[in-house]
């Protein structure tokens, strides 16, 4: 009975998404906000080198003209910093000499751990559909404008105009997914959400958990509607759920019975962990990542000498993404948090379906394992074991022996 009311509370939220709203379809753009430039430069025009650089794991540069400033006693903190291509640099003199902020971007430019490799081959998630919850997308950005379907905005209504403007957060997330350039899935179509609400965190937990699943009922609405053999297989979402919101769960389990799969930062809590990449250095060669800052910090602060992880590793710091602050804007986050994963991992579960139609997301998690590999070393003093680093190119290769056995069965 229970189950029966709470169906029936999500096909009232799925009605209430035809008559209360424009109908959405593929196709769908409800309108393409403004590049964040001119926003973000007057925010930050009085900041001085202690507010730029007083967290740690939060400095963000973006935008920011930093012309006047001596930088060559903040060598960790830029190395660490997210910058963009908006970000006006002092003369080399007043930087450290190994910061180098156009190298920088540029090494960290193609997704890493081999996804290069898999694009070689042709797999670059053609016809399968990725949606995305996030905040507002500067929709025509060189980097994703042509794989972008659809763009549609929720409770956005009667706010101030900074509201409207596209959110960094938004670009990178997208760019991560399915970006030509720096994306796992370059060809993938991107099917996009924007809710004022249950994106930025501004209604209690259960409030948002149940707009969040209207909008996972919105992304259901618009499958239906699409070819069979262009169907959207995945739904990234770059924040965490509550464990207990039935409306919720009903709704991501609705999904998956649309072969879409729901892929989360909380993934983070229990299955996945992170690694960043070392300046310069190549994404393909596992030596070249270090634990992520947080987990570091953890581990320094604990005052420990030796850690395990057992949790499938992927990268997500020291990568360059889409930013919104122009059309053509990139930025480099030296560090940055699990949003960054989720659409990495969303992006490598569009090349799996690809490969194999009727993958899963338990399917996809047992391969990443079965195909994962150690990787032990020191850094700053911890000596580190890692079990498990996704590995992409392996999965691939799993995944498409599967389907030859399958085929000759």
């Amino acid at each position: 009975m229970k189950k029966n009311i709470i169906i029936v509370m999500l096909t009232l939220l799925l009605a209430g998404c035809n008559t209360a709203e424009k109908p959405l379809s593929p196709g769908t753009f409800t309108r393409y906000p403004k590049a964040n430039a001119e926003l973000y430069k007057e925010i930050k025009k009085d900041l001085q080198i202690e507010d730029l650089f007083a967290d740690i794991n939060g400095i963000d540069l973006q935008c920011v003209d930093l012309s006047q400033f001596d930088l060559r006693d903040y060598k960790e903190e830029l190395f660490l910093a997210s910058f963009n291509s908006e970000t006006v640099w002092p003369d080399d003199s007043q930087l450290p000499d190994s910061f180098k902020p156009k190298e920088l971007m540029a090494s960290a430019f193609k997704p890493s751990l081999g996804i290069d490799s898999i694009h070689q081959l042709g797999i670059k998630g053609q016809n399968i559909g990725v949606a995305i919850l996030d905040h507002i997308l500067l929709c025509d950005h060189v980097e994703y404008k042509d794989n972008l379907k659809m763009y549609y905005e929720v409770n956005l209504n009667n706010l101030p105009d900074s509201y409207y403007i596209s959110h960094y957060h938004g670009s990178a997330v997208t760019s991560i997914a399915a970006g030509q350039n720096v994306g796992v899935a370059p060809e993938a179509d991107i099917y996009y959400i924007y809710d004022y609400y249950s994106t930025s965190g501004r209604t209690e937990e259960d409030e948002s958990a149940e707009l969040l699943a209207e909008n996972i009922m919105r992304i259901i609405e618009v499958n239906e509607q699409l070819p069979a053999d262009n169907k959207i297989r995945v739904i990234s979402y770059s924040s965490g759920i509550p464990d207990d919101n039935e409306v919720l769960n009903e709704a991501i389990l609705k999904a998956r019975e649309n072969k879409i799969e729901f892929i989360y930062s909380g993934l983070f809590d229990d299955v996945f962990s992170g690694l960043r990449k070392l300046p310069y250095k190549d994404g393909d060669d596992i030596e070249s990542f270090v634990p992520v800052t947080t987990e570091l910090q953890r581990y320094q602060n604990n005052h420990q000498r030796l850690a395990y992880i057992d949790k499938i590793a992927v990268p997500f710091q020291g990568i360059t993404t889409a930013g919104a602050s122009n059309t053509d804007d990139y930025v480099y986050y030296g560090a940055g948090g699990v949003s960054w994963a989720a659409p990495y991992l969303a992006g490598l579960y569009a090349l799996c379906c690809e490969v194999k139609t009727d993958m899963t997301l338990d399917e996809f998690i047992n391969i990443a394992d079965a195909t994962s590999v150690p990787y032990d070393f020191t850094y700053e003093g911890i000596e580190f074991h890692y079990s498990k680093v996704i590995q992409p190119e392996k999965m691939i290769e799993s995944i498409i022996n599967m389907v030859t056995v399958n085929e000759h069965e």
